[in-house]
């Protein structure tokens, strides 16, 4: 399960669909390649990814890998 992190009483809230691959490996959101310029975009702001935001996704498990069906 990947749960929100960051500052609860942040004045920034970013919310994602839910965890990537990744998320779902360490638990955390954002930490994946879009993580990573995410955190790229709040420095250029001047924000600060654990002091200004708090950042959480909808879904809070990764969906299961769709069985494979013959046709």
């Amino acid at each position: 399960m990947v749960f929100g992190e960051g500052n609860p009483e942040a004045r920034l809230m970013l919310i994602g669909e839910g965890p990537g691959a990744e998320e779902d490996k360490l638990g955390r959101p954002f930490v994946g390649k879009a993580g990573q310029l995410l955190d790229k975009i709040l420095e250029a702001c001047g924000f600060e990814r654990f002091t200004h935001t708090y950042i959480g996704n909808i879904v809070k498990c990764r969906p299961p890998p769709e069985p494979y069906s013959h046709r």
